[in-house]
């Protein structure tokens, strides 16, 4: 399993999630991969989305899950960031937002996904999910991907102790 990611909570209660990956890979096939609606299918979900600035966008995970939000940063290969609100009605100034960071490394690219200004409630709930996406990520570029319900189970279990210390 990848390593954890970081978790806190800030003084008005809102929760930030941060996670790190060093991928072989140039950072514009990770930026492909983050950005391009076919690829997301393949680790996340249904993207749709127009890839500028203010465009709405939703991901639909299946099952009748999906989020709603609108794009706050499109920065080819390098930042991508959006709103996330789990009611398509809600206000982008209540949604939390969740950012791509790439960097190139000697190794290839360093991926940073940040979630901040998450309710406790929405924290314990994507914190286990976006390693598990992650994870599935992972095995998109490889050609390996894993099953989700072989993955989000493990990264369930690891992030409980995380979890729990939230407010």
């Amino acid at each position: 399993m990848e390593e954890l990611g970081t978790l806190g909570q800030n003084a008005d209660g809102r929760c930030t999630l941060r996670m790190t990956r060093q991928l072989p890979y140039p950072v514009e096939t990770v930026w492909a991969a983050l950005t391009e609606p076919d690829q997301l299918d393949g680790w996340l979900g249904r993207l749709q989305y127009e890839p500028a600035q203010g465009s709405p966008l939703t991901i639909d995970f299946g099952d009748g899950v999906a989020i709603w939000g609108t794009v706050i940063a499109f920065e080819p290969p390098r930042r991508f960031s959006f709103t996330w609100s789990e009611r398509a009605d809600e206000p982008d100034t209540e949604a939390s937002t969740v950012q791509f960071d790439l960097a190139t490394i000697a190794a290839g690219t360093r991926l940073i996904l940040t979630h901040s200004r998450q309710s406790s409630r929405l924290a314990r709930a994507t914190a286990a999910g976006w390693h598990a996406h992650l994870d599935l990520l992972i095995g998109h570029l490889t050609g390996r991907a894993p099953d989700w319900d072989e993955v989000y189970p493990i990264a369930r279990k690891a992030y409980e102790p995380l979890v729990r210390t939230l407010a």
